[in-house]
């Protein structure tokens, strides 16, 4: 039973978050007379009917990330007010368009109307003024809205550019084992106020002579990642990201020696898209991967001891370029 009631209750939170803020400051209640479909709305500066009697305001505006604010979805909301509080007009005295820096919600707030039988009449002037209104303004949300959900893959250069050290705690400064091939997968979703979460995955490979022996290097990078992402054009997208995880790093030898080490890294990113179409899209991206190990292991079974990050560690930088598919 009481697992029920928290399961009811937790679910009453979560759908609540999804919608905008709602405030109501009502004088008079009475019996509903009219479903919010058949609200009357006056729009800012409209004259209303001067037998309008005014029984309340109501204001809608931004909720969380996730809340869905376009102007139809605010408008619906404020008459459904309307219609609980036994109104059957709206006067809007505000409205707040969104921006497309500052996410996609609508504002609006205004007076609850009773009007008299003889005043609703419908105006199908004014009708179709807000339906026009109203499909100008989901239109340039759409044009400024990221796609909430983004799938990519990134190929491209990577480089090391800390000390590469080996058992003998003595780094290479050659340049083999720093040059290597750097790919990347993702998953990104995106709410309406650009902020967003996501998980990566990233892979580094290089390989070189040590010693005379061809080595190769293999680090393996897995981890959620926060980012915010911004349509500053049609088509044109940036974006930012940060993420911390699990990192693996692995180097083998021709001559059959492994040695390998895990631990936490970190990745910095920012990047750069073009939505050639409404689902598919090409992007550039420079970032910053460092991540810091434990005790290095070999499969000879010896363990070296790690001291500071630095001898344990790796980090480098990387410039990619890729294919994304958004939904």
């Amino acid at each position: 039973m009481k697992r029920n009631l928290f399961l009811s209750l937790l679910l009453m939170v979560v759908l609540a978050s999804c919608n905008p803020r709602v405030v109501t400051d009502i004088v008079k209640i009475y019996p509903p007379i009219v479903v919010p479909d058949s609200v009357i709305v006056y729009g800012v500066g409209q004259r209303v009917p001067a037998s309008a009697r005014t029984i309340g305001r109501v204001s809608v505006g931004k909720g969380n990330i996730a809340a869905k604010c376009t102007y139809s979805d605010v408008l619906l909301l404020a008459k459904t007010e309307v219609a609980k509080a036994g109104g059957n007009g709206l006067m809007i005295t505000s409205h707040s368009m969104p921006s497309s820096g500052g996410g996609n919600c609508h504002e609006i707030a205004g007076s609850i109307l009773l009007l008299k039988d003889g005043a609703v009449k419908k105006d199908s002037l004014s009708d179709a003024v807000f339906k026009n209104l109203a499909a100008e303004q989901n239109e340039v949300i759409r044009r400024h809205s990221v796609p909430g959900n983004t799938f990519s893959v990134n190929i491209g250069y990577g480089h090391i550019f800390s000390n590469i050290y080996v058992a003998d705690d003595n780094f290479l400064n050659g340049m083999p084992l720093r040059n290597g091939v750097d790919w990347r997968l993702q998953y990104d979703h995106t709410f309406s106020s650009g902020l967003g979460m996501g998980i990566l995955y990233s892979g580094f490979r290089s390989s070189g002579w040590v010693y005379g022996t061809k080595d190769s290097f293999l680090e393996n990078y897995i981890a959620p990642v926060l980012s915010g992402r911004w349509k500053f054009t049609d088509k044109w997208i940036v974006k930012a990201e940060f993420g911390i995880g699990y990192y693996r790093h692995d180097e083998n030898a021709s001559n059959g020696y492994h040695i390998w080490a895990d631990g936490t890294a970190l990745n910095l990113d920012l990047g750069l898209e073009y939505m050639v179409t409404p689902h598919l899209g090409l992007g550039v991206s420079a970032g910053l991967l460092c991540g810091c190990v434990g005790d290095m292991k070999d499969n000879r079974g010896n363990v070296y001891s790690s001291y500071y990050c630095e001898t344990n560690g790796v980090a480098r930088y990387t410039l990619l370029t890729g294919f994304r598919y958004y939904f």
